[in-house]
């Protein structure tokens, strides 16, 4: 009978995705907690946590990491800061938007005013650091929400998470200039490109301008779910005003918990 429960449970052990190092197994009840992982690795002190001893579990806390990585050194506010010591995310989220906004504008004006090939270069200069701003919005906003901390200050945590929201919406209204009016029913310009991304990821949809071509229907499908996964950010982030940190709860010595 126990052999069948633990068939059907599968036991806890305590891993740490940083030293990519199993522990042993885990005490009873302790699923989730945070130890203070006892290898120091590089001379850090850093955490690990208790897992499901399964391939799953260790596969998808390794991609966490990787999500801590890029926010601490591949985002462009971690290059920024390099650059910039000293520059604050509020800072950084009020000029990448009005950054956003530039570049729409400025994409308009490489189409029509300058030659080709030197719009065409300048063209995707500007998309390449666009989406490298929406690869930075969902990897950040995911590792700061579900991976790294509940927020010190949640309004604030909110606020930066509405601002990201918007700016979503901006890049995929830059992503629609760039595939074109073609395939589109009417004409795209800087201002209905921004509508229409907007109308999408609220999913209120007015119909006044719609994707005739696959390629133009599989962003706009793209940009829903973006948005459906922003919303369950934001509904997490307000979620955790009434919890507290588990890093702050789970930081353990790992006897504690073997």
């Amino acid at each position: 009978m126990l052999d069948a429960q633990r068939a059907r449970f599968p036991a806890t052990i305590l891993f740490c995705a940083d030293c990519d190092r199993d522990f042993g197994p885990a005490r009873s009840g302790t699923l989730g907690a945070y130890f203070v992982c006892p290898s120091e690795r590089r001379g850090k002190r850093h955490l690990a946590r208790v897992i499901l001893d399964q391939g799953p579990a260790k596969w998808w806390l390794r991609r966490e990491r990787e999500c801590l990585i890029f926010q601490a050194t591949l985002s462009p506010l971690a290059v920024l800061r390099r650059l910039w010591p000293g520059m604050q995310a509020g800072a950084y989220l009020l000029i990448s938007t009005a950054l956003l906004f530039l570049a729409i504008a400025l994409w308009r004006f490489a189409s029509l005013v300058l030659p080709n090939a030197l719009g065409h270069v300048l063209g995707t200069i500007v998309l390449a650091l666009v989406l490298w701003r929406f690869l930075d919005i969902l990897l950040t906003n995911v590792s700061i929400t579900f991976t790294t901390r509940f927020p010190a200050n949640p309004i604030r945590s909110v606020f930066f998470t509405l601002v990201a929201y918007v700016q979503i919406a901006l890049s995929f209204a830059l992503v629609y200039l760039a595939l074109g009016s073609g395939h589109f029913r009417k004409e795209l310009n800087g201002a209905s490109s921004i509508f229409f991304s907007f109308g999408t990821i609220t999913t209120v949809g007015y119909g006044n301008l719609l994707p005739t071509t696959n390629w133009a229907r599989f962003l706009v499908t793209l940009e829903l779910v973006a948005g459906l996964a922003f919303l369950a950010i934001i509904i997490a982030v307000v979620a955790g005003w009434a919890a507290s940190s588990r890093r702050e709860e789970g930081e353990y010595p790992i006897d504690d918990l073997r």
